[in-house]
């Protein structure tokens, strides 16, 4: 068994439980998304599956709390992740958010490739940059990234995207960029024409505005 899919199968602590017994290391794709009961037992299932490469946790009822315990327990032992799927993280506040990126390990900066975090609310310019690793505090950058989907209330996150995917940003490889807000200025596009950037869409819940 390489790929597990348990979407929109009501899990919680019970299955939880069962995931955690069955010892799968080998598992390479775990799909949990759309399972509201499953975030605070989240880190106890990724705890004993070190060769996982994608996984979708998307409206999976994350809290602060759970945000944390992934980042001190499950995501450092995820070196081999390829692809994370945290979109719908409704209830995680930047607090959470950078606890969660203090546990992406140099390895799992170095692996992963697509990042999904859309209507994540809590996401602040702090968080976003920690997470990528354009933090003051010298976090490995997301080298490998190529897919990048966010969507936060900081109006300066867009900004700090294209900045960071110019030539000698600290997201080099970024070939496509979905970016939701309140609102996006048009000039967002005009910066983005100097880097690698082959695919952009911009969700703007206020409109777009120019300078």
């Amino acid at each position: 068994l390489a790929e597990l899919g348990l979407r929109q199968s009501h899990c919680g602590e019970a299955t939880a439980g069962a995931l955690e017994g069955a010892m799968l290391p080998w598992l390479s794709a775990l799909d949990l998304a759309e399972n509201t009961g499953m975030g605070p037992y989240l880190s106890r299932v990724l705890a004993p599956m070190p060769q996982l490469r994608r996984l979708c946790a998307f409206d999976c009822g994350l809290t602060d709390a759970a945000a944390e315990a992934l980042g001190r327990e499950a995501l450092p032992r995820l070196t081999t992740l390829e692809v994370l799927d945290l979109c719908e993280a409704v209830h995680v506040t930047p607090r959470g958010w950078a606890a969660l990126a203090r546990g992406l390990s140099p390895g799992t900066r170095a692996s992963l490739r697509v990042l999904l975090l859309e209507d994540c609310p809590g996401l602040d310019g702090a968080s976003v940059a920690a997470l990528l690793g354009g933090g003051e505090r010298g976090a490995a950058p997301l080298s490998a990234l190529r897919v990048l989907h966010l969507g936060g209330r900081d109006q300066q996150i867009a900004s700090m995207i294209a900045e960071a995917a110019l030539p000698g940003g600290w997201l080099p490889s970024l070939r496509v960029l979905h970016l939701r807000q309140k609102q996006l200025r048009l000039e967002l596009v005009d910066a983005l024409r100097g880097t690698e950037v082959q695919e952009l869409q911009l969700w703007a819940s206020g409109g777009c505005e120019a300078e």
